[in-house]
């Protein structure tokens, strides 16, 4: 068989099976867009082409209820374990900072008894240098 003649062929099985023609055509995007996003996500070459047919022919091989209830489950394990993520993080803004969601409205006396508070850490700690001047040797050698 020649190649004009394998050309021939293909052109007349593409005019009479158009609709196969376009299956096969998405069926070949499909494996090769699940292919190249695990290929992206770290799996190698062979882990990345059994995801690739997998994801495209897995509704095929074992029906499409049983399909479903597999793309349930998954979709239901990436819901906890990104409400886990989200409740991990959010436990960690607590303890980074005290005030981390709160909206702080300063008022004259808020501001005020700050002020009193900062000025008397102040002048205990100028006590506390005012104490140890002169005495550095009782402090330094204990």
């Amino acid at each position: 068989m020649t190649l004009l003649t394998a050309l021939k062929a293909t052109g007349k099985f593409a005019k009479k099976n158009v609709g196969g023609m376009v299956t096969i055509a998405g069926h070949t995007y499909g494996v090769a867009s699940a292919y190249n996003e695990a290929r992206d996500n770290g799996a190698g070459v062979v882990g990345a082409s059994a995801q690739g047919l997998t994801t495209e022919f897995l509704p095929n091989l074992i029906g499409q209820p049983a399909h479903l209830a597999w793309q349930g489950a998954n979709l239901a394990k990436q819901a906890f374990l990104y409400s886990n993520q989200k409740a991990r993080e959010y436990s960690r803004y607590g303890t980074e900072s005290p005030f981390a969601f709160a909206t702080h409205v300063d008022t004259k006396q808020t501001y005020t008894m700050r002020q009193a508070g900062l000025s008397q850490i102040q002048q205990n700690m100028f006590n506390t240098k005012k104490a140890m001047m002169g005495n550095e040797a009782m402090f330094l050698h204990r």
